[in-house]
């Protein structure tokens, strides 16, 4: 709206949900990834040593980007995501099977905007935001009651929330916020405005802010 103004524009992509399309990497994304990690890793000390289930929530309102990285990288046993509506019994029936292998804990992850099959999302209150969306919240809360009322197995539920959001930048953060800021200060000087500075295959470069606006990159299922 503003470089339609007139106003002289360039953007760098900045989201921790990693769900910009036209570009790979967003800033804010890998330091949210490393805090997922290390959270969780610190979590499984406490779930095998009491032989629980732990359900970790992450953020993630449309796109289960952070849940899916994440819980990759912390070796989750369970990784729920927005783009695949959660099947209740799927879940008892392969914690169970885990159980039978004679493993005596799982984690499983969940993104803030995941659904159970039929149903929408959860959501703390019926307030909205300056984008009009509600506060979500609440799906790691009511898995974890759940697989205890259903399977009989000691669960406990972490929300990670607006942990993710702050700490120190990791290196990667680091370095690609130099790169962008570089590309960006040149795209200024050439004057070449109404774009976003972009990471694709492996190469910076820019695409129009018309191609990105009220679109979502989602996780191919």
């Amino acid at each position: 709206k503003l470089h339609r103004r007139g106003i002289k524009v360039v953007g760098i992509p900045k989201t921790i949900d990693g769900d910009l399309v036209a570009t790979d990497y967003s800033l804010g994304y890998d330091s949210a990834l490393n805090i997922i990690t290390e959270e969780i890793d610190r979590l499984r000390t406490t779930a095998g040593s009491h032989n629980r289930i732990f359900v970790v929530e992450t953020m993630g309102r449309h796109a289960g980007w952070l849940a899916l990285q994440g819980g990759e990288s912390s070796g989750a046993y369970l990784i729920l995501i927005p783009e695949v509506p959660v099947d209740l019994n799927r879940v008892f029936e392969l914690l169970s099977m885990r159980k039978g292998r004679e493993v005596q804990y799982s984690i499983v992850v969940v993104s803030e905007g995941a659904c159970i099959k039929g149903e929408g999302e959860f959501c703390r209150d019926e307030r909205v935001d300056e984008f009009g969306h509600r506060t979500l919240g609440g799906i790691a809360a009511f898995l974890s009651d759940q697989i205890q009322c259903n399977t009989g197995f000691e669960s406990r539920y972490v929300i990670l929330s607006h942990l993710q959001r702050g700490g120190v930048p990791s290196a990667r953060d680091r370095l690609m916020a130099r790169w962008f800021g570089i590309v960006a200060v040149d795209m200024i000087v050439s004057e070449d405005f109404g774009r976003m500075v972009s990471y694709l295959h492996g190469e910076i470069t820019s695409v129009p802010l018309k191609e990105i606006i009220n679109r979502i990159r989602t996780v191919d299922v």
